[in-house]
């Protein structure tokens, strides 16, 4: 099956040529090189984090393996904190799926698909890409921080940091008693 709903794909597949038993999920957009469509993301987000969580494989691609497939890769890869020189060169691995070797095929982090989605990523809040990463999975695509941190457990080798994205609680109350003593909380755990 291919992903998403590009003309240039062919049919839409509707279940996997691995058979019917194996689970199959299929956006009806596309998000290459972009952090939109939402619901594309959430859907992608969703079917990878689940799956590794359960200790299941997943498997996904696109046509060549390398647009839609480097754009989740790319956010999935950020999420476990790897530098941004190794998701690159994985991006740019992406270069031998067809063994063609040709330049006009060649995927580069210089490149401008490459250098938007990047810089979409970089415009999320964050003092690192992998808090980038975590605050668009999280606070635009609605996965939780305990989803994340289920992820990073199930993919990292050890025991990765429990990562926070912690939400400052402002009490600018005039006549009212507060009980609350906390000053601040996780994101989406309020």
């Amino acid at each position: 099956g291919r992903e998403g709903r590009d003309p240039s794909d062919g049919e839409v597949a509707t279940e996997s040529p691995l058979g019917s038993d194996v689970r199959f999920t299929i956006a009806d957009k596309a998000a290459s090189y972009s952090l939109t469509p939402v619901a594309t993301w959430q859907l992608y987000l969703r079917c990878v984090i689940d799956a590794v969580t359960h200790r299941e494989p997943v498997y996904f691609h696109c046509t060549a393996g390398a647009d839609r497939t480097g754009t989740l890769a790319c956010v999935l890869e950020g999420l476990l904190g790897m530098s941004q020189s190794d998701i690159d060169k994985d991006y740019e691995l992406t270069t031998f799926y067809s063994g063609s070797g040709t330049d006009a095929l060649a995927r580069r982090r210089n490149e401008s698909e490459w250098k938007r989605l990047i810089s979409a990523i970089n415009a999320v809040s964050g003092d690192t890409f992998r808090d980038k990463c975590v605050h668009f999975a999280v606070g635009t695509c609605g996965m939780s921080m305990a989803d994340i941190n289920a992820y990073r457990a199930a993919m990292t080798n050890g025991t990765p940091d429990m990562l926070h994205w912690y939400q400052t609680i402002i009490k600018n109350l005039t006549g009212c008693t507060i009980s609350n003593a906390a000053s601040q909380v996780d994101y989406g755990e309020a």
